[in-house]
């Protein structure tokens, strides 16, 4: 599994999934829970991560049955893709505030969808800031390139840094 071992490497690996469902979104969108559920589902990895392993949420094909609704997915990638999902613009408004002087239409859909997921985690779960922010920069190194890296870094540090104060 990618980023080494343990809960971290599990933590990234969903991240990287959460990421690619949203990032998704970007070119077509889901327009409510059933719709975001299916395109969860339906990622390329959706039965199986890295490790060839069931992914969380996910049921073998053989448990399937027609008449049998599917429960709602599970895990620390549904819950970054859900909890991104539902407060978009919440975190639209946040990343504005505090990515200096750049307007949000100017701003990669790649970058965007990276700096959602950790905004969401630095503002909505028990995520420490520096570990959201290190994965962040992760997850900005294999999708965006080290260009955007310092951008990444500026926005989500600035956010950190107003969510310390105030508390």
């Amino acid at each position: 599994m990618a980023g080494g071992k343990g809960r971290g490497a599990t933590r990234h690996a969903a991240r990287e999934r959460a990421f690619e469902v949203l990032y998704s979104l970007c070119f077509q969108e889901a327009p409510d829970i059933d719709a975001l559920e299916k395109a969860f589902r339906s990622r390329p990895d959706a039965k199986t991560d890295p490790a060839g392993v069931l992914a969380e949420g996910a049921r073998q094909p053989e448990e399937s049955h027609p008449d049998e609704p599917l429960s709602e997915p599970e895990g620390f990638d549904w819950e970054l893709t859900k909890g991104v999902w539902k407060n978009t613009a919440g975190l639209d408004k946040i990343i504005e505030a505090h990515s200096r002087h750049w307007n949000m239409k100017r701003i990669g859909r790649i970058e965007l969808t990276i700096l959602r997921i950790a905004a969401y985690e630095i503002t909505q779960t028990d995520t420490p800031p520096k570990a959201a922010i290190d994965e962040a920069l992760k997850l900005t190194r294999t999708f965006a390139g080290d260009n955007a890296v310092s951008f990444v870094n500026g926005v989500l540090d600035a956010l950190a840094k107003s969510q310390e104060q105030a508390s």
